[in-house]
């Protein structure tokens, strides 16, 4: 499929080549798509990092609870 330039320029008002213009139009598209693309992505690792190192900070203080108990329990027993 092709655009007329005569039928182009007349309703449009503009001289410039039709194909052109939407080959720019195309490629500002994708380029915005991809843009948007890449900060959603970056957003999800960002997140997914923060909360493995919520998860990693949660069980160091669990795992220095539970030992706090063994070494008080072993303190008394003894």
């Amino acid at each position: 499929m092709t655009i007329d330039p005569m039928l182009y320029e007349r309703i449009s008002g503009r001289s410039a080549d039709p194909s052109t213009l939407l080959g720019q139009a195309l490629a500002q598209s994708s380029a915005r798509q991809q843009e948007r693309t890449a900060a959603k992505d970056r957003a999800y690792s960002e997140r997914r990092y923060s909360a493995r190192m919520k998860a990693h900070a949660l069980m160091g203080i669990i795992g220095s609870v539970a030992l706090l108990i063994a070494l008080i329990i072993y303190a008394v027993t003894r």
